[in-house]
């Protein structure tokens, strides 16, 4: 039996706490992760106020359409960034910034550049553009990354982050009643044609419908050329070992 004073023997026992670690991940991954949550709750209130600005929209035939999207993409978006892989995020990231460059060009030259001849190239160009840039995004993330998945992730990033920012400019647009100084002769004549009178609500419907429709153009058009790109960067990277 041990005395009063008696020092206990043997090695001390340090109980080391670990850091909790954050469900959005470390490094370039992480900060992708919590860029697409950022873009995603700017981009729902955004289509808030506009709604709240123009009540008239909700009772669109289309508006429960557009309702239920919403509903499905922003799960979906979370869903994606959590489950993309961890590989090739720069590279997403990157890709995304050419894609989101391109889209604002289609953006202009669809809705405010006129109809000249070199507006309809820089349109049908821009879209182009968007489809051979995700595509050699995920070829490249085959290539660097040596994995099918990282050519998807590069298409999934690419497409979500371009997707937010165009998402994020039409539905602000609308929001901030900028919707009717944005109007072109078209839309002039489809407002005619509808049963609106006001040209504000009008355009602002149009700028809305377009930006949710980007959303999940970004993620699925995205994540399926990157699937695409990724298969032939795969191929290419085992053809010379396999010869």
């Amino acid at each position: 039996m041990g005395g009063v004073g008696e020092v206990p023997s043997g090695p001390a026992r340090l109980d080391v706490v670990r850091p909790a670690r954050s469900p959005l991940g470390g490094g370039a991954a992480g900060w992708m992760r919590a860029l697409i949550a950022c873009g995603l709750a700017v981009a729902l209130c955004l289509v808030g106020v506009d709604l709240a600005r123009h009540p008239v929209l909700l009772h669109d035939a289309a508006a429960p359409l557009y309702l239920a999207l919403l509903a499905v993409i922003a799960p979906a978006y979370v869903a994606a960034s959590l489950l993309a892989a961890r590989t090739a995020p720069g590279l997403g990231a990157v890709a995304g910034g050419v894609v989101t460059v391109l889209w604002v060009i289609e953006l202009w030259a669809g809705n405010l550049g006129g109809r000249e001849p070199l507006v309809l190239l820089a349109y049908r160009a821009s879209i182009a553009g968007v489809l051979l840039a995700t595509f050699v995004g995920g070829l490249l993330g085959a290539l660097r990354h040596g994995g099918l998945g990282a050519g998807v992730a590069v298409g999934a990033w690419s497409g979500m982050l371009s997707g937010l920012v165009v998402c994020v400019i039409a539905a602000g647009v609308g929001a901030l009643s900028l919707a009717a100084a944005t109007a072109d002769p078209q839309t002039l004549a489809e407002l005619r044609r509808s049963h609106l009178s006001d040209l504000e609500t009008y355009s602002a419907g149009e700028w809305l419908a377009a930006g949710v429709n980007h959303l999940w153009i970004g993620l699925g058009l995205g994540s399926l050329l990157g699937l695409l790109g990724g298969a032939i960067g795969l191929s290419v990277r085992r053809g010379p070992r396999a010869a």
